[in-house]
């Protein structure tokens, strides 16, 4: 499972106007009380079970997501909808991309099932009328190893809209597990505004994969050996950004994420 180094860094900057893309949300699953005050958690298949806010203690790190359950002790068949808070997309005048990471919890029992839904009217289950992702975990999804996702949402576009993740159709799994949820889009004429206020590396430490999360598009991303040894780089980066890392030696290393005047520093440790 992935270990989840949170870094809040306020940037003040001054830019020039320009078409830029940008978060227009952001969810990271941070703190529960925020989540319980702004999110929808629907029940429909009665059973008492529903998504919830969870955590993991990795030891230097801990990590913080939403989950829901296909078993308890004995199978459960859930009907778990997650609904989000309004997201306005009315100021997207190009193209509007949904990321998140998806997992399942067990490294055999992976497989669950579930839908991503949009309303464009309010937040009630009987509004959420459009299907646009739907999928059984694949394995590379499976005990604790987060999978990223990435959803055109473009046709919304001016609009203000609400996203539900729905736990459903599937038996005796384990846990659904959900992080790092952003929509993100162009904006036409703007200010510029900061690459990130949160960039996370998961996991850390990590051995082969890693990702590197956050607010920022269209990145040069660096990742740089104590020495200053420049060892992977990759240009015009979107968050999140998979990163295989096995073929380096193991230590510590430095992952410098940079966007326009804006440059984020984080560190590494690959085992």
């Amino acid at each position: 499972m992935k270990n989840l180094l949170l870094s809040i860094l306020f940037l003040l900057v001054t830019g020039s106007m320009y078409s830029q893309s940008t978060a227009l949300f952001d969810e990271q699953f941070t703190d529960s009380a925020t989540v319980v005050n702004t999110w929808k958690f629907v029940d429909q298949d009665g059973d008492s079970q529903t998504w919830y806010w969870d955590w993991y203690d990795g030891g230097p790190v801990m990590e913080q997501y939403m989950t829901s359950r296909s078993w308890d002790g004995s199978p459960l068949t859930p009907e778990n909808w997650l609904i989000s808070p309004a997201i306005n997309l009315t100021s997207a005048a190009g193209a509007v991309n949904l990321h998140y990471v998806i997992s399942g919890a067990d490294d055999n029992y992976y497989e669950e099932h579930y839908k991503l839904l949009v309303s464009i009217t309010n937040n009630e289950v009987g509004s959420f009328t459009d299907n646009v992702f739907e999928e059984t975990l694949p394995s590379s999804a499976a005990n604790g190893v987060w999978d990223p996702r990435n959803i055109d949402l473009t046709s919304y576009a001016g609009k203000t809209v609400y996203l539900a993740w729905v736990h459903y159709d599937c038996s005796d799994m384990y846990k659904l597990l959900l992080d790092s949820i952003q929509v993100t889009g162009q904006t036409g004429i703007g200010i510029q505004t900061p690459v990130s206020a949160r960039v996370e590396i998961v996991p850390n430490p990590a051995v082969d994969d890693m990702y590197v999360k956050g607010d920022f598009h269209n990145a040069n991303v660096g990742i740089y050996s104590l020495t200053g040894e420049k060892v992977l780089s990759f240009e015009n980066a979107s968050a999140p950004l998979q990163v295989n890392v096995s073929s380096l030696v193991s230590g510590l290393y430095m992952v410098k994420v940079t966007s326009g005047k804006q440059t984020i520093v984080k560190k590494v440790l690959i085992k």
